[in-house]
């Protein structure tokens, strides 16, 4: 059975709201892609890794500069372009096992298993540590504030940097934190039994919601914060939850979904539309208290999952595949 809690380790993401009714919705036939890419909102999507290893496990992508740069455990996949043909190859760092990527002062970040918060550099294709000394970790997810000013969160609590990176101070550490946020005046932080948040300063955190599962996936939309709370584990199956708030995480309304959609891994939402991906495929809805239409319908292994990463125009979905 896959082990809970790798699965809310490499995602840093999941989902739920009101109801989803899909009526007179014409299903495209299953498939199982690795990475699939929409410009139209979801009416349409290419296969853009039909050449990528078999053994690969994907687990972000982000464009960079004239590039786009792919996440894996055998370390950061790049392509110039995507269309007609995408190709890709693999950078000088293949050891390390990637699970998120950012932006941040012209520079790009790897969130990684292991070994911590990483700089990337396209020239060399190495990865930079951004802290030594302290203990091996996996950092989930990444939040920056200012120039100068970032935040992570891992297992060992959430840390700050004022100096761009160059030293960090731990700000939180009763909880295990697998995902952040910021919205507005405030960083919110997820993680083991609910929500906790910070003003931008990160230096008081109070809990805002307290959950019966692990906070795995924080996303801040607008004048929104999306949230998901995945309550599965090996002796209950109960349905993941999904929450929102409207004031920058300061309190929170629950959403349920209705079956199948039961196994709700992550809530976005683009300039148009809102996307859900669930065990069964992927949903967009104009607003969460409307119809829902499925967008395409995928089939993962057991011990996968599909994951969306918004980017412009982009709509990226990726396979994770655990493995056994």
């Amino acid at each position: 059975m896959m082990n809970y809690f790798i699965l809310l380790l490499l995602m840093g993401y999941a989902n739920t709201f009101f109801p989803l009714n899909v009526l007179n919705v014409h299903e495209p036939k299953p498939v199982t892609a690795k990475l699939l890419v929409s410009t139209d909102e979801g009416r349409s999507w290419s296969n853009i890794g039909k050449d990528l290893p078999e053994d690969l496990r994907l687990s972000t992508i982000i464009p960079f500069r004239t590039s786009f740069y792919l996440g894996t455990q055998k370390g950061i996949y790049k392509s110039n372009f995507l269309f007609p043909k995408t190709y890709w190859e693999i950078t000088n760092d293949s050891e390390t096992q990637i699970m998120n990527a950012y932006t941040f002062n012209n520079n790009l970040y790897m969130t990684t298993i292991w070994h911590g918060l990483n700089m990337f550099s396209p020239i060399s294709g190495k990865l930079v540590k951004m802290k030594e000394n302290l203990p091996i970790e996996n950092v989930s997810s990444m939040v920056n504030v200012s120039n100068s000013q970032l935040f992570y969160c891992s297992d060992y609590g959430i840390f700050k940097s004022t100096d761009s990176g160059k030293s960090w101070t731990k700000r939180y550490n009763k909880s295990r934190i697998w995902t952040m946020a910021k919205s507005k005046d405030n960083i919110i932080a997820g993680g083991t039994n609910g929500i906790w948040i910070s003003d931008l300063k990160g230096e008081q955190w109070s809990q805002t919601l307290v959950t019966e599962g692990v906070v795995s996936w924080i996303f801040e939309a607008e004048d929104e914060v999306l949230a998901i709370a995945a309550n599965e584990s090996q002796f209950l199956n109960l349905p993941n939850a999904v929450w929102v708030s409207r004031n920058q995480g300061k309190s929170w309304k629950q959403v349920n979904l209705v079956a199948p959609m039961t196994k709700i891994y992550q809530i976005i939402k683009t300039k148009t539309y809102y996307f859900v991906s669930c065990n069964d495929g992927i949903y967009r809805a104009k607003d969460l208290s409307s119809k829902w239409e499925k967008v395409h319908s995928l089939s993962p292994s057991d011990n996968g999952f599909y994951t969306l990463f918004p980017y412009d125009h982009y709509l990226f979905c990726i396979l994770k595949d655990l493995g056994c």
